[in-house]
């Protein structure tokens, strides 16, 4: 590519982002009913949604360091719609697989969507922004005009899904499968900015697991960091505690 196309396809990247961070931030349709559609619609009980929710961070755990390679070896635009195909499929898995396997199988899928997704948007953004003295402040403003968006849809769904759920306990989730499809699409509207010249480059990954290992020393040295991890792994745990316990309260009040 010419540097004049890398910069329209740049320029074009930039004025899309936003419409793709407006529905794709993260699932829509999908976190206020899923713990009821695990429950009625799959017959799932608590602790076998609880079983298949922690396969969700040990899979993005597995998945982390292997992924660096794929963003390395398809690039980040490919990366980014793969990562939206991912979670359209772990989506649809919820309607072909029964029970515990569903739930499971969709976890490890959405897991390594998300990974896929978090390693390139920021990048993607950050790297198509040619304006070098505001970089800061006009990512801040486009990526805030994205998420603004995207709260904003995402309260309109939140107020339907239990209408939706009352009529057929699948309509959210088509929904949602219907907007990671979308997202899938708008990702692959995005231009490559990436030179097409391959690099001869044999992975390494022993340098990966080298910073990977230098992060860990970092974050265990320094009591700030330790004392942040601890505290968002308590306060995730009693959240999502707390709002499954809420779910039950609410599912027993349903069924009488």
């Amino acid at each position: 590519m010419t540097e004049d196309e890398i910069k329209k396809a740049k320029e074009y990247n930039t004025k899309l982002y936003p419409i793709y961070k407006a529905f794709s931030w993260d699932l829509l349709f999908y976190y206020s009913i899923i713990y009821l559609f695990l429950n009625q619609a799959k017959g799932l009980s608590t602790s076998n949604i609880l079983l298949a929710d922690s396969f969700y961070p040990l899979s993005k755990m597995f998945f982390e360091i292997p992924f660096v390679t794929v963003v390395d070896k398809i690039g980040k635009k490919n990366s980014l719609f793969l990562g939206n195909v991912l979670l359209a499929i772990g989506i649809f898995v919820l309607f072909i697989f029964p029970g515990l396997t569903c739930a499971i199988l969709s976890n490890i899928i959405l897991a390594a969507g998300f990974v896929l997704k978090e390693l390139c948007e920021s990048s993607v953004l950050d790297e198509c922004i040619t304006n070098q003295e505001k970089k800061r402040s006009i990512f801040s403003s486009i990526d805030g005009r994205g998420l603004s968006a995207y709260y904003f849809i995402d309260s309109i769904c939140a107020v339907l899904t239990s209408f939706f759920f009352v009529i057929n306990a699948y309509i959210p989730i088509i929904l949602c499968f219907a907007f990671c499809v979308l997202n899938s699409i708008i990702a692959y509207k995005f231009k490559n900015f990436e030179n097409n010249i391959k690099e001869s480059k044999k992975t390494n990954y022993s340098n990966y697991f080298k910073q990977l290992k230098f992060s860990f020393k970092y974050i265990f040295k320094s009591n700030r960091l330790r004392n942040l991890i601890l505290f968002v792994a308590l306060f995730s745990r009693i959240t999502r505690y707390s709002f499954y316990s809420y779910k039950q309260f609410i599912n027993r009040c349903w069924n009488t």
